[in-house]
C-alpha cells in the first residue's frame, strides 16, 4: 500500500462527517458494513494482499469508536451542569471578542461546586470584562447548552466548546501564579491585533488584523459580506493559504542570504508551529501547518515527502486531537481545496501551456506561468469545495475566480505589511519605518475592501444554490465521476473530459433552473427567535423582513441565517410591527446588519426614533407595499396587528401581538406563541408558529387538535416555505 495515511486519514474523516451529519445510529451501521466488509476481503488473495480495502475498514471502526468518546463528553456535561447555576474556578485561555452587543471569551475550568472538572465554556457578557490572557476567573456562572440543533451543537464541539455560561454575580479575577507558554502566544495575538489597529485605524486596521491573525471581531459586517459575496472570504479566515505565503516569504529571505536549506528548513518549522498558535490552532492551520512539518521534515532527513499521505497524517492526528474538528467549515474547505490542487494540478494539462513555453522574454513567460497557475488552482480549489459551498453555506460565488486572481496579491502583501508594521512597532528607532509600512498596509488594505464592495454590487455575482436541484446535481455528478473511475479508471482522459463537461453543462442548467425558481417563487422563512415574530420575505428579487423582536438567545444569528438561506445580504424593507420585546427589541441589529433600504413602523418611542433618525423611515398605521412579485397589507391597531401576503400561488397571513384577526382568510397561517383570537388554523393548508421550546407542546397539541397541518420553531431551528405560481407549497425545517 503505497499511501497507508491517505487512506486511514481520508476515511477516519469522512467517517465522522457521515456519523456527526446523520447522528450516532448511523455509526451502528458504518461499523456493522465495515465489519461485514472487512470479513468479506479476507477470501480475496489480491485484496488481502494490497490491504486497502482491510485498512479502511478498521479506519472506520475506529472513526467510530471515536465520534462514540467524543459524544460522552457534551452528553456528561449537558447532564450534570446545563441549565443550573454553579460556582466555577477557570483559565482564561482566549482574547476577549466583540460579537454584536456582546463580548466572548472562552475559560477552561479546573473546579466546577468544588470539584475538580475540565470545561471549555463559552462566557457571555454585555459589557468588556476585561480579561487578560491565563487570569484565574472565580464566581457563579449560570451555565447553559449551546446551540438548539445538530448543526449549531457541532459547530462549537469542533471549537472544542462545550457549554455557554454568563456571570450571575460578582467574578473575582487574579493573575496567575505561573504563565504557561500558551500565555505568551496569547499575548503576542494581542500584541498584534492592538498594534495593528492602533497604527492602521479604522476598518482598515481590521482587516489587515484579519488577514494576519485571523480576528474578525472588529470588522464590520459589511465588509465581511462583500467578501463573502465577491467569494473571497476565505482570505480573512487564516488557513493555509496565508502560512504558504510566510513561509514562501521566509524561505525566499533565506536564499537571499544563502542559509542552508537545513536551517532554514529548522527555523521555518519553528515558525510554523509560532503561526499555529498566534492564529489560535485553528484546524484550517492546523492542518496546513502538520503537512508543512512533514514537508521540512523531509528536508531535514533529505526525503521526499508524499503530499497525499502528508494531508492523510495531517487528518488522522486532528481527528485524534478533536473528532469534532470535521463539523469545521474551515477545514472542510482547507481539506477540499488542497485535496482539488493535489490531485488535478500535476495530472490535468492546462490547453495554453503550449502557447506560454513558446513565449521568448521570461519575465512575460514567468508572469503568464503565475496567472495561469493561479487560475488552474482557483479553478481545482472550486471545483472540489463545490459540495460544502452548496450544502453548508448554501451560496456560491460565480466571480470567485477572478476575484481571487486579482484579491491575492494584494492581500498577501497586506498580511507580510501587517506583520512586518507590528514587529517593527516594538523597536523606537524604527518609527519612520513604522509608519511607512503601516501607510502602504492601509493602501493595501483600502484597496481590497473598496475592490471586494465593487464586485459584490456586480449583478448575480453570487448564486443563491438553497434549492433542491443543487443537492440532486451533487448526486448526479457523483455518479457519473463514479462511473468513469470504476469502469476506465480515468485512464481515457477523453471519457474523463466528457465526464467533467457533462457535470459542467447540468450545473449551468441547474442554475438557470434555480434561478428561474428563485424568481417565480415566493420564500418565507420563519426565523427561531423563540417567543417573537421575525419572518424574511423573498420574492422576485427583493427581500423583507417581517418583525424583528424575539427573546432567544440565538434570535439575531437565526435570523442571519434565514437571510443567508435566501442569498441575501441585505434588506430592501424591514417592517416593525410594533414596539415590544417580541416584535422590536431587534432593530438596531437588523438594521446594522441588514442595511434595509426602507423601514415602516407602526409605533414609535424615543428609543427606536433615535436609532431611525439617519434612516428613510415612514410611521405608519397602515400600509401597503410591494415586495418583488408579491404585495404585502399591513395594519395595527389597539387590538390587532396584521400583515397579509399576496403572493403569485398563495395568501400568506402574519398575526403580530395581540393575537387577534377576525375574518381573516389565507394559505397560509404564521403566528407567534399564542393561538390567535378570531381564527380558525384549520382553514389554512398551513400554519407555522414561532415559539420557545417551552411554549411549543401546548399550542402546538391546540393546533393538531384543531386539524392545522402545523410547523413550530420551537428552538429547532427556522422554517422554510416555498409557495410557487401553481399554488403549490413546500414546508421544510432549515437545521
Amino acid at each position: 500500500m503505497a499511501r497507508p495515511f491517505t487512506v486511514i486519514g481520508f476515511t477516519i474523516f469522512f467517517t465522522l462527517t457521515l456519523i456527526f451529519e446523520l447522528g450516532q445510529k448511523a455509526a451502528v451501521v458504518i461499523l456493522s458494513a465495515a465489519a461485514a466488509a472487512f470479513v468479506f476481503s479476507l477470501f480475496f488473495e489480491s485484496v488481502r494482499r494490497d490491504f486497502v480495502i482491510p485498512t479502511a475498514c478498521i479506519a472506520a471502526a475506529v472513526a467510530v469508536l471515536l465520534s462514540f468518546a467524543a459524544s460522552s463528553v457534551p452528553v456528561e456535561a449537558s447532564e450534570r451542569f446545563c441549565e443550573s447555576a454553579h460556582t466555577v474556578k477557570a483559565s482564561v485561555v482566549s482574547l476577549e471578542e466583540r460579537r454584536g452587543e456582546r463580548y466572548y471569551t472562552q475559560i477552561k475550568t479546573s473546579e466546577i461546586d468544588g470539584e475538580e472538572y475540565k470545561l471549555n465554556i463559552r462566557l457571555s457578557s454585555k459589557t468588556r470584562l476585561g480579561f487578560k490572557p491565563y487570569d484565574t476567573v472565580e464566581g457563579e456562572l449560570q451555565l447553559y447548552d449551546l446551540g438548539k440543533t445538530r448543526s449549531a451543537r457541532n459547530y462549537y464541539l469542533s471549537e472544542n466548546i462545550f457549554t455557554g455560561g454568563y456571570a450571575r454575580g460578582d467574578i473575582t479575577v487574579s493573575r496567575p501564579e505561573s504563565r504557561p507558554l500558551g500565555y505568551y502566544f496569547l499575548s503576542l495575538r494581542a500584541y498584534i491585533k492592538d498594534t495593528v489597529s492602533r497604527l492602521v485605524p479604522g476598518e482598515r486596521g481590521a482587516l489587515a488584523t484579519a488577514l494576519l491573525i485571523g480576528d474578525k471581531s472588529e470588522l464590520p459586517k459589511s465588509v465581511s459580506a462583500a467578501f463573502s459575496s465577491a467569494g473571497i472570504s476565505h482570505l480573512i479566515a487564516v488557513s493555509g493559504l496565508h502560512l504558504s505565503v510566510w513561509c514562501l516569504f521566509i524561505l525566499k529571505i533565506f536564499d537571499i542570504f544563502r542559509l542552508r536549506s537545513r536551517i532554514g528548513a529548522v527555523i521555518s518549522a519553528v515558525f510554523v508551529v509560532i503561526f499555529m498558535a498566534i492564529s489560535g490552532f485553528t484546524y484550517s492551520v492546523m492542518r496546513a501547518g502538520l503537512m508543512m512539518l512533514v514537508m521540512l521534515l523531509g528536508t531535514l532527513i533529505s526525503r521526499q515527502s508524499d503530499s497525499l499521505n502528508s494531508l492523510g497524517a495531517a487528518l488522522v492526528i486532528l481527528c485524534f486531537i478533536n473528532p469534532y474538528c470535521v463539523m469545521s467549515l474551515g477545514l472542510r474547505l482547507s481539506f477540499l481545496s488542497t485535496l482539488g490542487i493535489i490531485v488535478g494540478y500535476g495530472n490535468i494539462d492546462f490547453p495554453l501551456n503550449p502557447y506560454i513555453e513558446r513565449v521568448k522574454n521570461k519575465y512575460a513567460r514567468r508572469s503568464c506561468e503565475f496567472i495561469f497557475g493561479s487560475v488552474r488552482s482557483t479553478v481545482l480549489a472550486c471545483a472540489f469545495t463545490l459540495p460544502v459551498m452548496i450544502l453548508d453555506l448554501g451560496k456560491v460565488s460565480l466571480i470567485s475566480i477572478p476575484a481571487n486572481i486579482i484579491a491575492d496579491l494584494p492581500a498577501s502583501a497586506c498580511m507580510i505589511l501587517a506583520g512586518l508594521t507590528a514587529l517593527t512597532a516594538k523597536l523606537s528607532f524604527l518609527r519612520v519605518i513604522t509608519a511607512g509600512l503601516a501607510d502602504i498596509t492601509g493602501v493595501c488594505a483600502s484597496f481590497l475592501i473598496n475592490l471586494s464592495k465593487a464586485l459584490a454590487a456586480v449583478p448575480h455575482s453570487s448564486l443563491n444554490t438553497t434549492s433542491f436541484l443543487f443537492p440532486l446535481w451533487l448526486v448526479f455528478a457523483f455518479i457519473v465521476l463514479a462511473a468513469v473511475a470504476l469502469i476506465y479508471r480515468f485512464r481515457k482522459r477523453s471519457v474523463l473530459r466528457a465526464a467533467a463537461l457533462i457535470c459542467t453543462f447540468t450545473f449551468f442548467g441547474v442554475c438557470a433552473g434555480s434561478y428561474a425558481i428563485s424568481r417565480t417563487a415566493t420564500v418565507i422563512t420563519v426565523a427561531d427567535v423563540g417567543n417573537g415574530s421575525a419572518a424574511v420575505v423573498s420574492s422576485g428579487g427583493k427581500t423583507a423582513l417581517l418583525g424583528c423582536g424575539g427573546d432567544s438567545y440565538y434570535a439575531l444569528s437565526n435570523i442571519e441565517s434565514a437571510m443567508d438561506s435566501v442569498g441575501a445580504d441585505k434588506l430592501d424593507f424591514l417592517l416593525i410591527p410594533r414596539i415590544s420585546k417580541g416584535e422590536s427589541s431587534l432593530a438596531l441589529d437588523a438594521i446594522d446588519s441588514f442595511s434595509p433600504d426602507y423601514i415602516l413602523t407602526g409605533e414609535l418611542d424615543s428609543n427606536l426614533e433615535e436609532i431611525l433618525k439617519t434612516e428613510n423611515y415612514a410611521l405608519a398605521p397602515a400600509a401597503e407595499i410591494s415586495v418583488g412579485n408579491a404585495e404585502l397589507k399591513y395594519k395595527t391597531t389597539d387590538k390587532t396587528s396584521i400583515a397579509v401576503l399576496k403572493a403569485k400561488g398563495a395568501d400568506t397571513v402574519f398575526v403580530f401581538r395581540p393575537s387577534y384577526a377576525p375574518n381573516i382568510k389565507g394559505d397560509i397561517l404564521i403566528l407567534r406563541e399564542n393561538l390567535p383570537q378570531g381564527v380558525s388554523p384549520g382553514n389554512f393548508n398551513l400554519t407555522a408558529l414561532s415559539a420557545d421550546e417551552n411554549r411549543t407542546p401546548a399550542v402546538m397539541g391546540k393546533l393538531l387538535s384543531l386539524g392545522a397541518d402545523a410547523y413550530a420553531t420551537g428552538g429547532q431551528g427556522n422554517i422554510r416555505i416555498t409557495v410557487f405560481p401553481s399554488g403549490k407549497i413546500f414546508a421544510e425545517r432549515v437545521d
